[in-house]
């Protein structure tokens, strides 16, 4: 097989398991509070990647210059996951996707030029008009269905997530990803930690129960999605990672329906089908540039 081809197959997993958050989120459900498995989570991820990170040497000292791109990345981070976890629970896996990666594509090309001085091209254009509908003709289904508070978390957390990869890319050239890992998923322990205890949620030991299953597979999924996307990354091009990667959209819609019974309106299709072509054509354009100067 060839490493392109491996590369590839092993982003379309990583992606697998993206799309599939949904499916934990909702085997959750209302049985454990929020912001209490969203840091056991964290905890169980920590456990993991902190002896990874001291076996493998992957963690260095942090240059003084650098803590506050850290302190940006982190605290957006911080802001992904229990907003995430509320809208897949509220208005279903495929909205909540959709809401999720069009802010994220609109946030992602915003920052982009602002920080980076990405050129304004066609194609980046096209792409952040086609986002800017999809995000309208979700959001607009998500408020007709009186989920306005759900789809404005779906919108935070994606945004979140847009200032969080942005951000990485002033340090990743310094650390290693698993560091960067690393870091986010601390402060999103200590974040939520504080916050459990605060609004007093019910504190739980483990038990055998589908929400605890969830718990733990949620934790496996995050873990196994982030080393797999770093893998299959080695082996292909940024530009078809990135389209592989955008499986995840199709599989988190495909799982609502399978596991969830979720309903596939056309305002949905339509809305995915903008949105999907938004956080692609870039990718795609700059894909075929590289090919025609090769």
């Amino acid at each position: 097989m060839k490493n392109s081809t491996k590369g590839a197959l092993i982003v379309a997993l990583s992606a697998l398991f993206f799309g599939s958050y949904g499916i934990w989120a909702k085997l959750i459900g209302i049985q454990i509070d929020n912001f209490f498995q969203v840091y056991v989570r964290s905890l169980i991820i920590l456990l993991i990647l902190v002896p990874l990170g001291i076996i493998t040497h992957s963690i260095k000292k942090i240059d003084k210059k650098d803590w506050k791109w850290i302190l940006i990345y982190t605290f957006a981070g911080s802001l992904t996951v229990a907003p995430i976890f509320y809208a897949f629970n509220k208005i279903g896996i495929g909205s909540a996707t959709l809401l999720f990666y069009a802010s994220f594509t609109i946030i992602s090309f915003i920052l982009g030029f602002i920080l980076f001085g990405e050129k304004i091209t066609i194609d980046k254009i096209v792409g952040l008009i086609l986002a800017l509908i999809g995000l309208y003709l979700i959001f607009n289904l998500s408020f007709q269905q009186n989920s306005l508070l759900a789809a404005l978390a779906a919108i935070l957390a994606g945004s979140a997530a847009g200032f969080e990869i942005v951000f990485t890319k002033k340090i990743s050239h310094k650390y290693s990803a698993l560091q960067l890992n690393l870091f986010v998923w601390l402060v999103i322990f200590i974040f939520h930690l504080i916050g459990s205890l605060l609004i007093e949620e019910k504190q739980l030991l483990p038990e055998l129960s589908i929400a605890w299953f969830g718990v733990f597979a949620y934790a496996i999924a995050s873990l196994s999605a982030f080393s797999l996307v770093v893998i299959g990354y080695r082996y292909v091009q940024p530009g078809i990672g990135a389209l592989t990667g955008l499986l995840e959209i199709i599989f988190g819609i495909i799982f609502g329906i399978i596991f969830f019974s979720e309903i596939l309106t056309s305002q949905i299709v339509l809305g995915g089908t903008l949105i999907f072509i938004a956080a692609a054509l870039p990718n795609f354009v700059s894909l075929v540039r590289k090919d025609n100067k090769a």
